[in-house]
């Protein structure tokens, strides 16, 4: 049910805020999808893999958890996640005997189950491949697949090296090469689907070539056809395509006004089912196409302002507040902007809470990311980085501009590389933000090297050793050449990342702290990356609604 909270803002505002957190984390559980005849709920910290066909309770673990394949009869590929992305894999099997896997190192991986009863599982973080007999577990690589970047699916495993791409199909014992923008290859009851970019090649007996709106980054295929999805101009659209290649239905992801995206597709005794979600709206499965509308549990409004950059670009920002007369507002602006991954919205307690007590949230859909084309991702890669820094700055000013926040009432967010775009963009432009909160960030680009992945990042962010323009957008530089003025900081980082160097964090607020700025460290206990513990995301959000309450009711 909607909840009625006053206005953030006055002194309890924090205590407000943490009460609605609480309410949100317990009132929007995130449901798993069903998958080959399973399905993982979660109960209290831990989840629960369950058999679809009669209920019955087969494995508790602790959370997260996830199925990675299944198989209906036959039994489920369970992946056990902890907070450093590595990962325990069994195969608990329908009568509920669990067969751990072993042979090889285990993270992220993907899976898919074999006609034959074998399981073809990706290992070392998707860098071999091999096939687990599903009844004692044994992991053996598979020697006729190249190494590369690896993922599994229906359609087979793709190996991606030096712009080739491999279908390598297990089952028919089959290599063959595909178009190098190859997204993945998808089959159901003898019907493939390859899925490329922009395009998907389906049809049987006679093959078509589909054109779809926007970048394919995802696919599933069941009895009604195969469902694509695609980012159209930063926003998930979902098309479904038969197996003759008629397109039966295609819709852009959304609840009312509140802008949605799809975090996962799965297949289910043939049904194709979606989990979608947005800032205002619960995550929710569906088997597509659905009929009823998606249900927000908050009253709210989604917009898309625009902004124009410097340079005639224009900058598209997801804003999502309360449905009343618009008016300045406490406002989170969030970007990510690299990779070539485009930042769509997602359900969240903390961002749930701060909208739900009166607050609004935005999303910056800046240069480096994936919303447009593979222009638009170059554009703020490598030395043109700062782009991606300046279209923040020039989001924050707009969203004042038309009376969305004001400058003391606006905080900057950011994960990942978004928090390093975060931070330059404070430090580059003074007085755009009341805050700046970044998470698990890499911080200090000129000891990239320092971090377990760095060397594969210099691409991303530049080499500041070079090619001293990184500078402009390193935040450490930027922190010791150009802090005067700077907003206060909150600098989190994960004490089991497996990503990120343990110092930068401490390092980067300590160099702040010099220059007069306050900035604040804080290490969250049993958090990664990515995976983290039910009470480390409770610790997590609880700090940062903290902080925020704290900073902005200094402010005003």
């Amino acid at each position: 049910m909607p909840r009625t909270t006053p206005p953030i803002g006055g002194r309890d505002a924090t205590a407000r805020l943490l009460d609605a957190y609480a309410h949100w984390q317990c009132a929007a559980p995130r449901p798993h999808l069903p998958t080959g005849g399973y399905r993982v709920r979660r109960d209290g910290d831990d989840d629960v893999l369950t058999a679809l066909a009669d209920g019955r309770a087969l494995r508790r673990v602790a959370a997260p958890a996830r199925v990675l394949a299944a198989r209906a009869g036959s039994g489920a590929v369970l992946a056990r996640l902890a907070p450093d992305e590595s990962a325990a894999v069994e195969i608990v099997r329908s009568d509920g005997r669990v067969v751990p896997v072993a042979g090889a190192r285990f993270a992220l991986e993907q899976a898919a189950w074999l006609p034959d009863g074998t399981v073809v599982l990706t290992a070392d973080g998707r860098l071999r491949v091999g096939v687990v007999d599903a009844d004692d577990g044994r992991w053996q690589e598979s020697r006729d697949v190249p190494r590369g970047r690896i993922s599994v699916s229906t359609g087979g495993v793709l190996v991606r090296r030096s712009g080739t791409v491999l279908l390598c199909n297990f089952a028919r014992g089959s290599t063959m090469e595909l178009p190098p923008d190859t997204v993945t290859v998808v089959e159901y009851d003898g019907v493939r689907a390859l899925v490329r970019r922009d395009a998907i090649e389906v049809g049987s007996p006679r093959r078509r070539v589909v054109p779809t709106r926007g970048t394919a980054i995802g696919a599933a295929a069941g009895r009604g056809g195969v469902a694509v999805l695609t980012v159209d101009r930063g926003r998930h659209r979902l098309t479904l395509v038969d197996r003759g290649g008629r397109v039966r239905d295609t819709r852009l992801v959304a609840a009312g006004t509140d802008i949605c995206s799809v975090d996962a597709l799965s297949v289910s005794d043939g049904e194709i089912h979606v989990r979608l979600d947005g800032v205002a709206t619960p995550p929710q499965v569906f088997r597509y196409p659905w009929r009823e509308d998606p249900r927000t549990a908050i009253p709210a409004a989604g917009e898309i302002v625009v902004a124009r950059a410097d340079d005639g670009a224009d900058i598209d920002v997801l804003v999502t507040r309360p449905p009343d007369v618009r008016r300045p507002r406490p406002l989170l602006l969030d970007v990510y902007g690299g990779f070539g991954v485009a930042h769509v919205p997602h359900f969240e307690p903390t961002t749930a809470a701060w909208l739900d007590a009166g607050g609004a949230v935005a999303l910056a859909q800046v240069r480096g990311g994936g919303e447009r084309d593979e222009r638009w991702r170059q554009d703020g890669r490598g030395l043109r980085k700062r782009r991606a820094v300046d279209d923040l700055a020039c989001a924050a000013r707009e969203l004042v501009a038309v009376g969305a926040s004001r400058p003391d009432c606006l905080v900057l967010t950011g994960g990942s590389l978004g928090g390093t775009v975060a931070a330059a963009a404070a430090l580059r432009h003074p007085g755009i933000a009341a805050a700046v909160v970044t998470t698990a960030a890499p911080l200090d680009l000129a000891r990239l090297s320092d971090n377990p992945l760095g060397s594969r990042w210099a691409g991303e962010f530049g080499d500041l050793h070079s090619e001293p323009a990184v500078a402009e957008h390193d935040p450490m530089s930027l922190a010791r050449s150009r802090a005067a003025g700077a907003p206060p900081f909150l600098v989190l980082d994960m004490a089991d990342d497996s990503r990120i160097d343990a110092a930068q964090g401490p390092r980067f607020a300590e160099v702040l702290r010099r220059a007069g700025v306050d900035a604040q460290h804080v290490r969250i206990a049993g958090a990664g990356h990515g995976p983290a513990s039910p009470t480390a995301l409770r610790d997590l959000g609880t700090r940062f609604l903290s902080y925020v309450a704290r900073v902005l009711e200094e402010d005003t």
